[in-house]
């Protein structure tokens, strides 16, 4: 929308424009969403009282993979993250293939 080329140094871009949402043309919206979240001061451990590290994960809203761990939850049944789906069904297995996907094309 601006008109400015992406520089190279910027790496493999993985943003979706949301430009049409704001001129309320037609548009598709992903199914899935992407987070990185990196706590500002000591990463990789922190303390022994207050680990902080980077933590990445994809999720759909009712699905959520995490990408160290690779713990996958139903986060509609069970928000509070207490317990992994371990027998997945195949759409599950597959989706969460689909999220494995998704984290290895974003940058570290």
């Amino acid at each position: 929308a601006a008109g400015r080329a992406i520089p190279p140094e910027y790496g493999t871009i993985d943003g979706v424009s949301f430009y049409k949402q704001l001129t309320g043309t037609v548009y598709k919206a992903r199914d899935w969403i992407f987070c990185h979240y990196k706590p500002v001061g000591k990463d990789d451990g922190g303390s022994s009282d207050n680990p902080r590290k980077s933590e990445r994960w994809v999720h759909n809203g009712i699905y959520k993979l995490y990408d160290s761990s690779n713990l996958f939850y139903n986060i509609n049944t069970d928000c509070f993250e207490r317990k992994p789906l371990v027998n997945l069904s195949s759409e599950e297995q597959q989706l969460k293939s689909y999220f494995r996907t998704v984290i290895e094309k974003m940058h570290n």
